[in-house]
This record gives C-alpha cells, structure tokens and sequence, in this order.
C-alpha cells in the first residue's frame, strides 16, 4: 500500500520534483526525502525482492553526495536463505547493544515508558508488541529514546495474565539482561506500563514473578524477591485503568488519564 501511495504522489503532475520542494514541510526534513524512505522501506519484508530494495536504498543513501550506480558497484545477488538466517544475527547483535546501553544507563536518573498489546493471529495466536521510551537527563539535556522490544508469538495456551506477563518480562530480559541486577534495575525505573483494557491491563499490579521467570527460562540465578513485579505508585496504576478497549475509539478517554510527574 505504501509503494502505491508513493508511485501515486510522485506521479502526480503537481507533485513533479520541480515542485516537491514548494511543499509543507515535516520538521526539518523536506517532503521528498521522507517519500523516497517510505518508498524504500516498503520492501522491508520483502527478502526476495533483495536486488530491487538495494536499489531503492542506493538512491536514498546517495542523494546530493553520489552517483547512486557507485553504491551498487561490486553488488552481488544474495539468496533468501542467507538473508533469512542472517535476519537472526543481526537481531541478536541489536539486543547485545541494547544491552550495553541499558547497563550504560544505571549510574544516571533515567525514567521507562512501556506500551504494550496484543492482537490475534493466525490458528488462535498472538502477537505481543511492546516498546520502550527511556528519558534521562536534566532540563535541556534531557534524551528520549523510544525502541519497539522483540516481538513475540503468544501461543492458544499462553494468553491468561500471568503468561502475558512472563511474554513481557521474556522481552525485557532480551534487551536488559542477562543477569538479574540489570534486568531489576529496568523493571525499577518503569514509571508507565501503557495498555488498553485487555488482559494486558492486569500486569501491572501481578505480584512478583521474577524469580519464579528465571527459573523458567533456566536462569540458575538467585534472584532476590520483591512485593511487586513492578513498582506500585497509584499514578500510574490509574494511568492503565483509565484506557480504552482500543485507542483509536477511545482517545477522549485519554485525555482523562492523569498526567505521569517529571520523577516517581
């Protein structure tokens, strides 16, 4: 649907390039490069379309520096598989520098925002998302840093709180493990767990599983238990109660929802 939309844009006649740079701006960010990356990333799943979406990417990564030809000098076709197990390394090499950065992160004040969901697939199974918005820093120094965790397949068997639960704490313990200082100094610093009114709505107020999770995924850690899985102030609490069934029909309810303070 994107390609068709950016092929629909670029071929209409007051949208020539002579033009496109007279259009509204996003941010800083002229029109024509945001359409050129819509353009290139809707082959982002698309692994046997390789040749075509290293085409796309030359013209993006090149623009006003090179002959896009330059990039594709030495261009070797690469077959699905290779792509496909290489997909693999190159997510396990992102978790390992997420990591880093998490353990970077301890010594500062920084605050976690988590938003979380499920939606049924395919056989009865769900696919759980969540993301992160890490902030840190003071006044004009303040960062944001907002990252989609691993995505998970939930299985038929799998969708009662408490294994919701574990799927959440399963991504965490990707991105902020291995041991359970780093991984409980995340869960520490969560100021918002962000969910609709499923029964995803139930995990911030589970007792502690952290103990009982490393023993599931076979973690010989001996983890010190806590009351809670993840820390209990009231404002946040609220902030899970007052959403919606779905965000997109109950965004007046949003407005409702209590603002979330500078520090917990």
């Amino acid at each position: 649907m994107v390609a068709r939309f950016v092929a629909a844009v670029l071929a209409t006649p007051a949208l020539v390039p002579s033009s496109v740079a007279a259009l509204p701006r996003h941010g800083s960010t002229p029109v024509e490069i945001i359409l050129e990356w819509l353009d290139a990333c809707s082959l982002l799943r698309q692994q046997r379309q390789g040749k075509l979406a290293a085409q796309k990417w030359a013209n993006v990564l090149a623009r006003n520096k090179m002959d896009p030809a330059t990039l594709l000098e030495g261009l070797r076709a690469v077959g699905y598989d290779t792509l496909r197990r290489a997909r693999v390394r190159l997510d396990i090499v992102q978790m390992l520098v997420i990591r880093s950065f998490v353990t970077s992160l301890m010594p500062l004040t920084a605050f976690l925002y988590i938003y979380c969901d499920a939606s049924p697939q395919f056989r009865g199974h769900e696919l759980f998302s969540a993301s992160v918005e890490v902030v840190w820093g003071h006044g004009e120094d303040t960062s944001l840093l907002r990252r989609l965790l691993p995505q998970v397949a939930v299985r038929r068997d799998m969708v009662s709180s408490d294994m919701k639960l574990y799927t959440l704490l399963w991504q965490i313990w990707l991105m902020a493990g291995p041991g359970w200082r780093s991984f409980r100094w995340f869960l520490s610093r969560i100021v918002s767990l962000t969910t609709d009114f499923g029964v995803e709505r139930l995990l911030v107020d589970k007792k502690d599983k952290v103990p009982k999770f490393f023993r599931v995924i076979g973690r010989s850690d001996s983890v010190p238990a806590a009351e809670w899985t993840f820390p209990q102030r009231c404002a946040h609490r609220r902030l899970a109660a007052h959403l919606g069934h779905h965000p997109s029909t109950r965004l007046l309810q949003l407005a409702m929802v209590p603002c979330i303070p500078a520090t917990p």
